[in-house]
């Protein structure tokens, strides 16, 4: 009896020690969960504050490298402008060879004032009709170039990484250079006073209207197969040499500009012709290129090497044939025959292969 007793103490004591033990053993484990959680919880925002840290960082180099992308475009199209620009020298000192020296100083007045007038009149409605919204012909905004207006062409041109300034000055060059093709086809026949009316109205309506339907988004841009000319074979150069083409016909010949026998008078100067065609060759650098509208170095070298070639292939083809033609070498030939390369060439500088094709 006794024994019965003794062991059934025995094994009470064992059961209440083991209920100890698992009580004790719960007790640490949920002590170790509640720690675990505890810093699980801690760590969440510290990730999460890490990964906003993570995202402002990354949106803060991307702002940065947008800045600095547009800073470089936009020197690199105000360079490419100041070429265009330096072309209205190139322009008066062939067309000022190329005259009889009685007449010089009245090509060179042209060409000064072709430029002032076209700056003065782009900007104040020019500009407007080329790039501003309105119909299909002709935009009908942004007169003036006011401040005001800087938001909504961003917003319009929003593919450009430019602001609208330095677009206007860049557009504002090729403006000039449509107007002063047109002193050299009226040369030696125009009065001062009424050839600055002609650059008024060139600069003002005929060449704004066709820049819009090819470039600001009218008609010729709207069509099914649109109309594309990269820097301004047809907006520009055909621009102004249509214009030209009716002085000329309204004027009339230039009396004495050929003998008897068809022989020309030859220009006063062939140093100032060939300086001009070389200034105007360094400018086609900035024409060219500069219309890719941005300093993807890819694609302006490519255009680069593609007006080049073509400067070269069409002084070398006007010499051959003029040789051909005359027994006689001629530079008046090379020389024009350069400027046709580069006119020819200005359309489509972006997609032909300056290479031979695999």
């Amino acid at each position: 009896m006794y024994k019965r007793i003794r062991l059934l103490r025995q094994v009470c004591l064992t059961a209440l020690m083991v209920a100890l033990l698992g009580a004790f053993a719960f007790s640490v484990y949920a002590q170790d969960g509640d720690g675990d959680d505890a810093a699980g919880e801690e760590a969440a925002p510290a990730e999460a504050e890490a990964a906003v840290e993570a995202v402002d960082a990354n949106a803060e180099m991307a702002a940065q490298l947008a800045a600095l992308t547009a800073n470089v475009d936009t020197v690199w199209m105000l360079l490419a402008a100041a070429l265009v620009f330096f072309m209205q020298a190139g322009f008066a000192l062939v067309e000022a060879g190329f005259v009889r020296s009685k007449n010089v100083v009245n090509i060179l007045m042209k060409n000064l004032f072709d430029f002032t007038i076209a700056s003065l009149a782009y900007w104040a409605v020019g500009f407007g009709i080329m790039f501003g919204s309105g119909n299909d012909f002709f935009g009908t905004e942004w007169f003036f170039l006011s401040e005001r207006f800087q938001d909504e062409f961003a917003a319009a041109y929003d593919f450009l990484t430019v602001p609208m300034l330095a677009f206007f000055f860049f557009q504002l060059v090729f403006a000039g250079t449509a107007a002063t093709i047109v002193s050299g086809a009226m040369a030696e026949r125009t009065e001062f006073l009424g050839y600055l009316a002609f650059s008024a109205v060139i600069s003002i309506f005929i060449y704004p209207v066709i820049g819009h339907w090819v470039w600001g988004g009218g008609w010729l841009a709207g069509l099914d197969t649109p109309f594309h000319d990269f820097a301004g074979s047809t907006v520009v150069h055909s621009t102004g040499a249509w214009v030209g083409l009716v002085g000329a016909i309204f004027l009339g010949p230039r009396i004495g500009r050929f003998g008897k026998e068809g022989s020309p008078i030859p220009g006063h100067s062939m140093l100032l012709a060939t300086l001009g065609v070389f200034i105007l060759w360094l400018g086609w650098f900035g024409f060219n290129p500069g219309s890719q509208l941005n300093a993807d170095a890819t694609s302006i070298a490519h255009i680069f090497i593609t007006t080049n070639l073509a400067a070269a292939a069409g002084a070398f083809t006007a010499v051959m044939i003029g040789w051909y033609m005359t027994g006689v070498p001629q530079l008046p030939w090379g020389l024009n025959g350069a400027l046709a390369g580069l006119v020819a060439i200005t359309a489509p500088c972006y997609v032909v292969s300056p290479g031979r094709p695999s």
